[in-house]
């Protein structure tokens, strides 16, 4: 199926056709606009028994104030838990896709898999080595029992698939039965990953797949016109009439000189009249001048620029609390740091850090996009100097806290 509306570049399916038909349909009950201001919510949803759940999600996510995916996502599993304590266990996941960006909230047993080209990516597992980087406490439902809410996001291209279901079904069915099913249309996808993961288990496991090739950043061209172009008509030269100025303007230089020689009254001679007719009529050549250097020659610096790492260019940050990662071989000789610059997009206050490690851990206290680079640093004296070029820098988006 296919988003509604300006969400329709993306296609979409459920492992539970029936059930992705009827969530369809009470989303477009809440209209293009509010649908293209706060994004596309997938559900993840297998069974006619969780469908009144997500359905419940759906309706406060979109009724909420709060246009900032996180909190509003998080609000609306804590109110729909009340009297649901197994809630995660009937919708493990949610995603929200609004432009390029793709957010997931949900809780320990969900899993999100990217898949571009021949590679394959968790964005979003809580559990294992580098959890964190994957995916952040964001809360917890209500209830008796407790759980902690996820959230991780990631920036979209052309071409992606995103498989999001339970991590233990997408880590049965395996990367190539997720390969597979990405080539397929998205509700037979995500069929083919259910039965593939379910080992044993009577009912269906939830599991969604999301296709952004159709996916258009760039508007379309307009159409051409069609039909013969038409014919130029053939220019027809002007003939100018009348006396030209560049006659009178000769007629005027002649009775000039003609008045000065008069007054004047020189010694003409044929050799001072062939100087003159010389230097009236052919002009004096000029020296060419040779060409020196040119631009600016590129300073030589000892180091190589470090490579960033993380955060990724375009990538948003759900912690105000962001540890920047950046590459660099070799080592560090005495005297020598990396100096770290972060600021907000366009403001001219910047921030300085010099370190011996590969990361560094900055606080965010405003949202929006900051710019970030990393160069080497000799000190002389007190005040450093560039050992290295400085890299393109990246951004990061930083949404506030919830």
């Amino acid at each position: 199926m296919e988003g509604p509306g300006f969400v329709s570049r993306y296609a979409y399916g459920y492992s539970h056709a029936e059930v992705g038909k009827a969530l369809l349909a009470h989303m477009e009950q809440f209209g293009a606009s509010l649908l293209q201001r706060k994004g596309l919510l997938i559900l993840p949803c297998a069974n006619p028994a969780a469908l009144a759940l997500a359905q419940d999600i759906m309706a406060r996510y979109y009724a909420s104030p709060v246009f900032d995916i996180v909190p509003a996502l998080v609000s609306a599993f804590r109110e729909a838990s009340w009297g649901h304590p197994d809630l995660l266990t009937q919708l493990p996941i949610a995603l929200v896709v609004r432009d390029l960006d793709l957010v997931a909230v949900g809780g320990a047993a969900g899993a999100v898999r990217l898949l571009r080209g021949d590679e394959q990516r968790e964005i979003f597992s809580p559990v294992g080595p580098g959890a964190s980087l994957r995916a952040l406490p964001v809360g917890e439902t209500f209830g008796e029992a407790k759980q902690t809410l996820y959230a991780a996001s990631w920036r979209l291209f052309v071409g992606d698939a995103v498989v999001a279901g339970e991590r233990e079904v997408l880590e049965r069915a395996g990367g190539g039965t997720l390969q597979r099913a990405v080539r397929r249309q998205p509700g037979a996808g995500a069929s083919l990953v259910a039965r593939a993961g379910r080992q044993g288990r009577q009912e269906r496991p939830p599991v969604a797949i999301l296709l952004a090739s159709r996916l258009r950043p760039v508007p379309d061209m307009p159409p051409a016109l069609k039909g013969q172009p038409k014919a130029r008509e053939p220019r027809v030269p002007v003939r100018r009439e009348g006396l030209s100025p560049i006659w009178i303007a000769l007629c005027i230089a002649a009775v000039a000189l003609t008045v000065s020689y008069a007054l004047r009254r020189p010694n003409l001679s044929r050799e001072s009249i062939a100087n003159w007719l010389k230097m009236m009529f052919i002009p004096a050549s000029l020296a060419t001048p040779t060409p020196g250097p040119q631009g600016t020659p590129t300073p030589s610096y000892p180091f190589k620029a470090p490579t960033l790492a993380s955060p990724r260019n375009g990538e948003t940050v759900l912690s105000a609390e962001v540890t920047l990662r950046w590459n660099w071989e070799g080592r560090l000789a005495e005297g020598a740091f990396f100096e770290v610059h972060v600021s907000r997009a366009g403001a001219p206050d910047e921030l300085t850090f010099l370190t011996k490690a590969k990361e560094q851990t900055v606080r965010l206290t405003e949202a929006g996009w900051y710019d970030w680079a990393v160069i080497v640093v000799r000190m002389r004296g007190e005040k450093p100097e560039p050992a290295s070029p400085r890299p393109v820098g990246w951004q990061f988006f930083w949404p506030g806290n919830p």
